[in-house]
């Protein structure tokens, strides 16, 4: 996997459920939800609670989207980790 630069952390996007009250919500109508495990974190990233494996919570609209799941995103976009 690639390792993102500065302080910059690929996060994985956790998605809406594909049911709700057993409906079925069609991929393209599902949404990418603010938070996520992390799966790489850059060299600059200051914090050592921010490390792989690690749930987060960002603000909405943050970052770069790599693709449907992934997210690159800076360290100052990221309000909670959950532990």
């Amino acid at each position: 996997m690639s390792r993102p630069l500065s302080d910059r952390i690929l996060v994985r996007c956790e998605r809406t459920p594909e049911t709700v009250n057993g409906i079925i919500i069609p991929d393209t109508q599902r949404k990418k939800l603010n938070r996520g495990r992390i799966e790489a974190v850059g060299p600059k990233v200051l914090s050592d609670s921010i490390v792989p494996g690690r749930n987060v919570i960002f603000q909405a609209g943050a970052g770069i989207s790599i693709d449907d799941e992934l997210q690159l995103i800076r360290e100052a976009e990221i309000n909670m980790v959950v532990q």
